[in-house]
């Protein structure tokens, strides 16, 4: 045990700060994954959502008879 200034004992466990830190750790690890993945799923989606469709066809006579054909 070590003494503090004052004189009383400084209880300090070694194992106990070894469990908080990798706790914390462990739980950053899984927040930062998290926003990670998200903000990639997010920007995927919005970037495969902007498909245009063409507004003149070159060679077709009446364009959209031809787009409501499916």
């Amino acid at each position: 045990m070590r003494l503090l200034p004052s004189g009383k004992e400084l209880n300090f466990s070694v194992i106990f700060a070894i469990k908080c830190t990798s706790l914390t750790f462990f739980f950053g690890t899984l927040i930062f994954c998290g926003f990670y993945i998200g903000s990639f799923m997010i920007s995927y989606v919005t970037s495969n959502s902007n498909t245009t469709t063409p507004t003149f066809m070159d060679g077709i006579k009446d364009a959209n008879k031809f787009m409501d054909r499916k």
